[in-house]
């Protein structure tokens, strides 16, 4: 009804047909106000704004999220096999590896290292008397052999007392040698490498 401009309607009498026989009823409406509603009630008056607190300055930026870090991921082996083994490993080995073979630091017999042949004559240079002294030490205290240089001997000859101070020196050096005996005689002796063996006058060597 509003559509169609009636605003102020105290009452509204509604007409019907009643059949014959029945009591007509009259009923009244009750009133409907529809007078415009009122404007939106007035907002409130913003709120006053909170000063920041200096503890909390707004420039201060968020501390970052923790971060949950995971475990890399395991390494895994690869699949695929070497080219080539290490080493190589014989099918029939019951223990999967062999040790390598041995080989000897010396093939055959051990290595026999030739004796140097040294034997202890006198010096020609020295006078014959301090040769004789020394001969007589050697074939006396020093227990050289000196039977071969007396006139039966086969060292006799030559006679004479450098021939024979050699031959008792080197029967002496070579009796002792091993036990720490010397080719000195107090410097009247020496040391060769060439035997001074000669017919059947033979210089012993040990």
């Amino acid at each position: 009804m509003k559509k169609l401009g009636f605003f102020h309607l105290n009452s509204i009498n509604v007409a019907t047909i009643v059949p014959k026989g029945r009591k007509t009823i009259a009923r009244k409406l009750s009133v409907v106000d529809f007078s415009p509603i009122g404007p939106f009630p007035v907002r409130p008056a913003p709120m006053p704004e909170v000063a920041k607190s200096p503890m909390t300055p707004s420039n201060v930026p968020l501390p970052p999220l923790a971060q949950v870090v995971s475990s890399p991921p395991p390494i895994l082996s690869p699949t695929f096999a070497p080219e080539e083994p290490p080493f190589g490993v014989p099918a029939s080995s019951p223990h999967g590896f062999t040790l390598p073979p041995c080989i000897p630091l010396h093939n055959g017999s051990p290595q026999i290292f030739p004796i140097q042949k040294l034997w202890c004559v006198a010096k020609p240079s020295v006078p014959e008397e301090t040769l004789q002294q020394a001969m007589e030490y050697a074939c006396g205290e020093g227990g050289a052999d000196c039977m071969e240089i007396t006139p039966q001997g086969n060292c006799y000859n030559p006679d004479t007392v450098v021939a024979h101070a050699s031959y008792a020196f080197n029967s002496y050096w070579q009796k002792h040698k091993r036990s720490g005996g010397t080719c000195s005689f107090g410097g009247t002796a020496m040391l060769i490498n060439s035997d001074p063996s000669f017919l059947h006058c033979r210089f012993i060597l040990s």
